[in-house]
């Protein structure tokens, strides 16, 4: 498994998600942002340099040494002479308590957006509430992670009880129930793999579809064009013009070509949409990036559509790349970490039998940001 050579400390200014710091110094920044890490990342693995850190939070470095220190005595981190400061091994017990473990396998890589950071703190902060302790594992994107055999070899550690993983095939499934009964599986990234025994937990895209079709309807729409590559957007918007629209004199939701979210699929998306006859009158992006894009690049009529408020799309939360005008739906990436690995507590504990689902829906906000940074930096 492929990991991250070392920890990046982000900017002092980054709010601490869950609430858990009450003052709002540079140095309990810091402390914050270690601590979350210290929770979530990979035992052992190095923490950026306290000179490094010092420059980033604008501290100095003996400020940098005590909170380390602090976190030292916690056993989150410890320290070697000349090497610098690393990840302790989570405790395995709490309270008195055995733990069991949970592992997360996370495919993003070297992927810092906020919302992927939003996620990591809410696994931390339900790791925290559920008495599970956390162990991630690292696996680049698009990976056939389910080959790699160290994967398979911690998931089958005697203290592990469940695991979230991007892909859970029938073939994997089986493979684990015969190697370790009691594991629980969650797929936190696909909706069709097939597997019987396992829950899927993670953001709603069927809603967004739902969501953003009923917003135009109720604003004047009457044909809506979906740029979804895997379709389940496409899907709510089609079910909501079937539910909603034949009391706004019916609605058409159009699937437009893209491919899929690669950059090179941009002018496809584009093409199909200025090609359409009647012109559209409204778009529904599953993907803020690729929405921006596709808004420049479609010249008058992106901006005709953007006068008449008539774009839909999901946004990243906190990166503000979509332009002012478009309609936003965000998903709360805290909660759906959150909601993992309260899904997988409640699996151990037989509240849950293992093929439901646990999506979270967007929330649709009509406050339009100007385009700019995103407060985090890497």
């Amino acid at each position: 498994m492929e990991q991250s050579d070392t920890w990046l400390g982000k900017a002092a200014s980054s709010q601490d998600t869950h609430g858990r710091l009450a003052s709002h110094s540079a140095g309990d920044a810091l402390y914050g942002e270690l601590y979350d890490f210290a929770l979530a990342a990979r035992p052992h693995q190095p923490i950026t340099s306290e000179r490094e850190l010092s420059r980033q939070y604008g501290i100095s470095v003996a400020t940098v040494r005590r909170t380390l220190e602090r976190l030292v005595k916690e056993r989150l981190v410890y320290k070697r002479e000349r090497l610098g400061n690393f990840v302790a091994d989570r405790p395995a017990t709490r309270g008195g308590r055995q733990l069991k473990t949970l592992i997360y396998v996370d495919c993003w890589g070297d992927d810092t957006r906020p919302a992927v950071v939003h996620l990591m703190r809410g696994l931390a902060s339900g790791s925290l509430d559920w008495d599970l302790r956390l162990q991630m594992l690292h696996a680049p994107a698009g990976q056939a992670f389910w080959a790699n055999q160290q994967m398979r070899q911690a998931l089958l550690q005697t203290d592990v009880v469940a695991a979230a993983v991007p892909y859970v095939t029938p073939q994997l499934e089986e493979e684990l129930r015969r190697q370790n009964p009691r594991l629980k599986l969650i797929s936190v990234a696909d909706f069709g793999s097939g597997a019987k025994d396992c829950t899927i937990v993670g953001p709603d895209y069927f809603a967004v579809g739902r969501q953003g079709a009923e917003w135009l309807m109720e604003h004047g729409a009457r044909r809506i064009h979906c740029v979804d590559p895997s379709l389940m957007t496409t899907s709510g918007a089609t079910y909501a013009a079937d539910r909603y629209g034949p009391q706004h004199g019916g609605v058409a939701v159009i699937p437009v070509p893209c491919g899929s979210w690669a950059s090179a699929d941009v002018e496809l998306a584009c093409q199909f949409l200025r090609e359409a006859t009647p012109e559209p009158e409204a778009v529904i992006f599953s993907d803020d990036r690729f929405a921006a894009e596709c808004i420049a690049r479609l010249g008058p009529l992106g901006r005709q559509l953007l006068d008449r408020r008539r774009i839909v799309s999901l946004a990243n939360v906190g990166e503000k790349t979509l332009p002012k005008g478009v309609v936003r739906l965000e998903f709360e990436w805290f909660e759906i970490g959150r909601a993992t690995v309260a899904t997988a507590a409640a699996m151990v504990r037989g509240q849950l039998q293992g093929h439901e689902q646990v999506l979270v829906r967007p929330r649709l906000t009509e406050d339009f940001p100007e385009p700019g940074g995103s407060g985090f930096t890497s």
